[in-house]
């Protein structure tokens, strides 16, 4: 997807929680995380500090 999407594109962000989600519950926490973390200063950026994703991705990281 990052091929066809810009890295700013906000379906990008959409599959890049998923993967982050998806790799969570096949119980790779660390893994999760890191996705998680990588995800949330681009939610930020693009979305917004208040947008719900944003929010969804700073609750998965238990801040």
């Amino acid at each position: 997807m990052r091929r066809v999407l810009t890295d700013d594109h906000p379906d990008l962000l959409d599959y890049r929680f998923n993967l982050a989600h998806l790799t969570e519950i096949a119980g790779h926490r660390d893994e999760s995380a890191a996705l998680f973390e990588a995800l949330l200063p681009d939610c930020e950026r693009v979305l917004g500090t208040r947008h719900s994703r944003t929010r969804e991705v700073r609750e998965r990281l238990g801040r």
